[in-house]
């Protein structure tokens, strides 16, 4: 068995839900890979410097939820993919999105061309995954008092599994119904997750998208 050593490989995570516009990715990344801060302009700059040397290791920055990154013109993407499409640069880009046909469909052509990748298909998380994610998320909350029971976790993991097995909207509706315990302490935790439920089911956007297939499907 060969064993590769790969201590000398800079890596880099990075959420876009986590950034406060698309253009912080130049920021975040640059200081993942130099612990130093810039704007997010000179950051960039910066980076187009870092790529043009030889005198480091290999670098792979892994982008979640890529779909926040998508602004009107796509250069936040191009930039990425131009770097990694580059051997010299030595710079692999893996990127994790929701929408499976992205490449096909939202893409610019200059975008779509420079992919080149294959794709991975994650199956929806099963409700019994779900209630791990959920009850481990909760155990890292600030005790404020208000929490939810494995009863109401297995009532959220399942409603959740049966429509579309996300992890975030599970973690979603798991957070409103502790606020509504905190609001209202004499409620019971499955009886909070319902109304959370009924909350997200009788929105005006829900209710319109309803009303919408209503008129249209016959």
């Amino acid at each position: 068995m060969t064993v590769l050593n790969i201590s000398f490989f800079q890596f880099v995570f990075i959420n876009g839900l986590k950034l406060a516009s698309p253009d912080k990715i130049w920021k975040k990344f640059y200081k993942e890979l130099t612990g130093e801060t810039l704007s997010a302009s000179t950051a960039l700059r910066k980076l187009r410097s870092y790529f043009e040397s030889t005198k480091r290791g290999p670098v792979v920055l892994v982008v979640d939820e890529l779909d926040q990154l998508l602004d009107k013109r796509q250069v936040i993407l191009y930039q990425l993919l131009e770097w990694s499409s580059h051997p010299s640069n030595m710079f692999s880009l893996l990127a994790i999105f929701n929408t499976m046909v992205i490449p096909e469909n939202v893409l610019m052509k200059r975008n779509e061309s420079r992919t080149g990748f294959s794709r991975a298909l994650f199956e929806p998380y099963s409700h019994e995954e779900l209630e791990l994610i959920v009850s481990n998320s909760l155990k890292h909350q600030i005790d404020d008092g208000a929490h939810l029971t494995e009863e109401a976790i297995r009532l959220i993991s399942k409603k959740v599994a049966a429509l579309s097995g996300d992890a975030r909207r599970a973690l979603e509706i798991a957070k409103r119904a502790l606020e509504i315990l905190q609001n209202k302490p004499t409620s019971s935790c499955v009886a909070a997750v319902s109304t959370v439920f009924k909350e997200i089911f009788t929105s005006p956007k829900i209710q319109s998208v309803q009303y919408v297939c209503i008129l249209v499907l016959p």
